[in-house]
């Protein structure tokens, strides 16, 4: 979401379309201004996750337990300076 937070959706029924969701991880104002994000495929040498582009860094939403909820944010890359809008 332009919130920051990050769902998961499913197909509960099989119609080819998503029907749920379910937070996958609560923004709490970590990342500002999400760019573009990337599921990291099976077998990812980092684990489950999702990797996301936000203002100021580039961060691993890390799923740890395999629940389908990130447990932690790791910094990928950081340190540019951010533009002015």
């Amino acid at each position: 979401g332009y919130n920051g937070n990050v769902f998961l959706l499913t197909d509960s029924d099989g119609d080819g379309l998503e029907d749920q969701s379910q937070i996958y991880w609560e923004n709490n104002g970590r990342l500002r201004g999400p760019l573009g994000m990337y599921v990291a495929p099976k077998g990812y040498s980092h684990g489950k996750g999702v990797i996301v582009a936000s203002k100021g860094k580039v961060s691993f939403l890390h799923d740890r337990d395999g629940d389908d909820v990130a447990d932690e944010e790791q910094i990928i890359a950081t340190g540019w300076k951010e533009i002015p809008q």
